[in-house]
């Protein structure tokens, strides 16, 4: 026999440990204020698609903290962890929570250090891009502006530059 403190519960041999998740790579390189936003959406989303509010709230504190005071918080919130990454996981009442890996940890290709670019005649128009963007990234991201700017929705050029934008070829960083 022995005391009673001394032996392990079923419950706690049922008890999943959090872990780092795996390293992951979005389908292309984002920023970190791209990264923030997606997270905002998402926790601002969820809740919305079921599950306990407290659960939310609580599986995004754990995915906000260190790994000991994420197993704490899961732990007193009566998560049920399926997938030691946080991925998968269920409330008391057997609702399913699922997190993307976006909202555990950042990508590997992750862009942190910024750069500006500047493209434009008379009416310059700056575009904020990362080190290491490419020039058909570069290009991609003049065209939505332009095709924004064009809708309206953007305040930019008028439309006479809006042909020289379009039209320049050469930009300098």
């Amino acid at each position: 026999m022995g005391c009673a403190g001394s032996s392990r519960s079923k419950e706690d041999e049922n008890i999943k440990h959090i872990r780092k998740p795996k390293p992951w790579k979005h389908l292309e390189p984002i920023s970190r204020t791209q990264l923030m936003q997606m997270r905002d959406e998402f926790w601002d989303t969820a809740p919305h698609y079921g599950g306990n509010k407290e659960i939310w709230d609580a599986l995004r504190a754990a995915a906000e903290a260190d790994l000991k005071l994420a197993q704490a918080i899961v732990d007193s919130a009566g998560v049920i962890v399926q997938s030691a990454d946080l991925t998968i996981c269920y409330d008391e009442r057997g609702a399913r929570y699922e997190l993307p890996n976006y909202v555990l940890s950042e990508p590997t290709n992750l862009i942190k250090d910024a750069k500006v670019l500047t493209v434009g005649g008379s009416t310059n128009v700056h575009l904020h891009l990362l080190v290491g963007t490419t020039s058909a990234t570069i290009w991609t991201y003049a065209k939505v502006l332009v095709d924004e700017i064009i809708d309206g929705t953007v305040g930019g050029p008028t439309n006479e530059h809006l042909g020289q934008l379009v039209g320049t070829t050469n930009a300098t960083t």
